[in-house]
């Protein structure tokens, strides 16, 4: 499997109050070391579309560390022309399951469903090994590999302990955010993904799979790329792996793009695959 890169450990943050709207004066927010986009909009009061809006070019899912984003302000304060606070939304999230790999790492999994006809972005949430007198011994925050989770689809959110990786009772995961898509938002264009099985066995945990993906020929602009997620299901639909492929260049409506990926599992046989996508409207 060769997942999303992956955050370095560090102490679960604190998600502070956010402010009610923007404030009348305008100034900028220094990226530091495990921000996201969507934790930034939370935690300053604004939309994700008014950031984008106001830093054109960034890509909301690698955000360099010391560069500053222009926060988006209002006029004046009248409350009636402030931006709406971002709103976190609740979401469950499934037991985590660990593996440890043969170097004596430790990756852990949980995965987080969009249901009630919502579509959700900026997903993540802190996983922390608790041992048997139920002392915290690592936390790690993990982010969900797409921006996107599309209302009844499921998404991963791993970690990996390096080793060597601490002695653990179980495993917890804590939702941190996860937002809302409003219904208006046209940042992301309509994907479609074709792949099918070129080599497995019945046992195998290693998966060879091909095939095509394509931006939808109604798309209504071209996409800076095709982002595809691959997630590696057991006998259970338990997520145990995931890979992920992305187009190299901006892709046309009704371009179809050839494709080919291993996946892996870290555990039990691979019974069953699901795909995930995204494109983002080109600049």
């Amino acid at each position: 499997m060769t997942p999303s890169p992956q955050p370095s450990l560090m102490p679960i943050p604190t998600l502070l109050t956010p402010t009610q709207g923007p404030t009348p004066t305008p100034f900028t927010h220094p990226i530091q070391e495990g921000e996201t986009l969507y934790y930034i909009a939370y935690l300053h009061g604004v939309t994700i579309d008014d950031i984008l809006a106001a830093n054109p070019g960034i890509d909301p899912r690698f955000l360099s560390i010391g560069s500053s984003l222009i926060i988006p302000i209002a006029d004046h304060q009248d409350a009636d022309t402030q931006l709406p606070v971002v709103t976190p939304v609740p979401v469950e999230l499934d037991a985590v399951s660990c593996f440890r790999t043969p170097s004596g790492g430790l990756w852990c999994l949980t995965t987080a469903s969009a249901g009630d006809g919502r579509n959700l972005e900026g997903l993540s949430a802190s996983i922390t090994l608790i041992d048997a007198l139920g002392q915290a011994v690592a936390s790690a925050v993990a982010y969900s590999p797409l921006n996107l989770l599309e209302a009844g689809k499921t998404m991963p959110l791993g970690v990996f302990f390096p080793p060597p990786s601490p002695v653990y009772a179980r495993a917890i995961a804590t939702l941190m955010t996860a937002f809302e898509l409003a219904p208006e938002t046209d940042r992301y264009l309509p994907v479609e993904a074709n792949l099918e099985i070129l080599e497995a066995l019945p046992e195998s945990a290693h998966w060879r799979l091909g095939g095509t993906v394509s931006l939808a020929a109604g798309a209504p602009s071209n996409a800076e790329k095709i982002t595809m997620l691959v997630l590696a299901l057991d006998d259970g639909n338990n997520v145990v792996g995931f890979n992920m492929w992305e187009s190299s260049e901006v892709v046309s409506p009704g371009q179809q793009i050839a494709v080919q990926l291993d996946l892996f599992s870290l555990g039990p046989p691979i019974r069953n695959f699901q795909i995930l996508t995204e494109a983002f409207a080109a600049p």
